[in-house]
């Protein structure tokens, strides 16, 4: 079936993946499955802002329309990366490779979508009064240079793994249902966007090294933020993280892929 599909014009990216549209654009036609050539074929998915993995033409995209095959999600999200051949850039940022297939994927904010929170593959339970968000005494804080990490750490923190160390805390993502690929949770590097609640963790360079925290975990993770005495939670950014009864100091380094953008056009 060929769908035509309405192209807003693009005003601003959030790293490689995040826009912000005007509501004028252009349209262009295509086919699930389209031939280029003898051997190629494309296909056009959209990720929404829950990490569910749809086809682009798909009318209705809810979890029943969203694709849930554990091994087919964990393919799709490895090949994941930006999207650099000659097509369709500006409409679908990223794209996944396949041997003949060519799957080019757009997103409602970024492609990594982290879903879940785990100390190595088992969930952290926020109704548990000794998980990871609340165990500890008062909290300590902690300067900026001792939550930095030695280089060795900060290049494992920022590549992607299939799971590893059952003592390591870790953010999921790769679809909103299973496990698929993780990477390890680094406090200091969350980031919350004033004005729309959004909160944002390091993510694979790859995909633009900056992902999105879904809704129902960024109100867990939201709980335990901490300001400034004289900031206003609406407009200011928080300056601190409460993780296992230390406050970690946050960098918040992801400032620069916001700063064109006015809390009130979102």
């Amino acid at each position: 079936m060929i769908f035509l599909r309405r192209v807003p014009l693009l005003t601003a990216r959030v790293g490689l993946g995040g826009r912000r549209f005007t509501t004028t654009g252009s349209t262009f036609l295509y086919e699930q499955g389209q031939s280029v050539g003898d051997q190629q074929r494309e296909y056009f998915y959209f990720i929404d802002h829950q990490g569910q993995l749809f086809l682009d033409d798909t009318k209705i995209k809810n979890f029943v329309t969203c694709f849930k095959d554990r091994a087919f999600l964990r393919f799709f999200f490895r090949r994941l990366k930006a999207n650099d051949t000659s097509r369709y850039r500006d409409e679908f940022p990223f794209y996944s490779p396949c041997g003949p297939e060519i799957n080019y994927v757009c997103c409602d904010d970024l492609p990594v979508v982290f879903s879940q929170l785990s100390r190595g593959t088992v969930p952290v339970d926020w109704n548990d009064p000794q998980s990871a968000m609340t165990t500890g005494e008062q909290p300590v804080q902690l300067s900026s240079s001792a939550t930095q990490g030695t280089e060795q750490q900060q290049q494992q923190h920022r590549s992607s793994t299939d799971g590893g160390d059952d003592e390591v805390y870790k953010l999921w993502y790769g679809g909103d249902l299973h496990q698929i690929l993780s990477i390890p949770f680094q406090p200091q590097s969350l980031f919350m966007l004033p004005g729309t609640g959004r909160i944002y963790h390091e993510a694979p360079e790859k995909l633009g090294g900056i992902g999105l925290v879904k809704s129902s975990l960024a109100i867990e993770f939201g709980k335990h933020f901490v300001y400034d005495d004289q900031a206003n939670p609406d407009e200011d950014y928080p300056t601190g993280f409460n993780f296992q009864g230390t406050v970690h100091r946050l960098e918040n380094s992801f400032t620069k892929h916001f700063a064109h953008i006015n809390s009130d056009d979102t």
